[in-house]
């Protein structure tokens, strides 16, 4: 293996080992949340349902609809509580994740620094310096070597190594992508910009950045990729918590489908 790569395992893994630690201590303020979104939900729910059943929303003519109806009580109340906990999970799981990264994602990027761009500029394998490589593929070049070997056989050590090697291979292809780009970007124009970046897609070669001068500008480069990185955590569980959202109200519509089916159209039908 190649040292600076090596190096790059070294502390990747590392850094990715103390994640975990840190986010298993923080589980611990997830469960209370979850609770209490889920007791939240709970109440809504009873006091929806009581003015719903003041309305008569649920009573039907016919003795078998009429006790058919009332399964809409407990199948309402199910749907909150899953709502109110699903929610309240993913927001407590953001603000934990928020947490951890914002105490150990910007140093251990700023230790990287110098190390990528060693790496980039010596070792990355291209046909010619002056040939464009994009930045998702230099991160995934480099990443595909990171990899987390099982001590023995134990199971849980390789549970350890199953979750540290799932991680690696996603969040890690992650923070790596954020850190060439901001790199790259501070090199070739400037650093801010590495905010606005498409996902990887920023091209260079290693003509371009060859005999830059970074180590005044490690902070700055990492300070620019933890706040992307953050941005892209958070548009992650915007998506969770919209989805969330999207499944309560989908839920909700099919369990208003049948008592806006018979007041609307049944009844009326048959009363005329």
């Amino acid at each position: 293996m190649d040292n600076n790569l090596e190096i790059i395992t070294v502390k990747s893994l590392g850094y990715v080992e103390d994640v975990f630690v840190q986010v298993f201590h923080e589980l611990i303020f997830i469960l209370p949340i979850a609770l209490f979104t889920s007791v939240a939900a709970f109440i809504i729910s009873i006091v929806v349902l009581y003015l719903l059943k003041r309305k008569n929303v649920f009573v039907r003519k016919n003795r078998i609809w009429d006790f058919l109806a009332k399964l809409h009580y407990p199948v309402w109340i199910i749907v909150f509580i899953f709502a109110g906990f699903s929610y309240g999970t993913a927001n407590a799981v953001e603000t934990r994740v928020e947490n951890v990264l914002e105490k150990t994602v910007k140093p251990y990027i700023e230790v990287s620094v110098p190390i990528v761009y060693e790496y980039l500029v010596e070792e990355l394998p291209v046909l010619a310096p002056d040939e464009k490589i994009t930045v998702r593929t230099a991160a995934a070049h480099i990443m595909k070597d990171i990899v987390y070997v099982p001590s023995s056989d134990d199971y849980f050590e390789k549970l350890k190594s199953d979750s540290l090697n799932y991680v690696i291979s996603g969040a890690g292809e992650w923070v790596m992508t954020y850190i060439i780009n901001a790199l790259v970007t501070h090199i070739i124009h400037s650093a801010g910009q590495a905010l606005h970046f498409s996902e990887g897609d920023l091209e260079f070669t290693q003509l371009s950045i060859t005999d830059a001068s970074i180590s005044s500008a490690d902070s700055t480069i990492a300070e620019v990729a933890s706040k992307a990185l953050g941005n892209k955590v958070g548009d992650f569980f915007d998506i969770v918590k919209g989805e969330i959202a999207f499944t309560f109200l989908f839920m909700m519509l099919i369990l208003l489908a049948e008592p806006l089916t018979y007041h609307l159209w049944w009844k009326k039908r048959n009363a005329a």
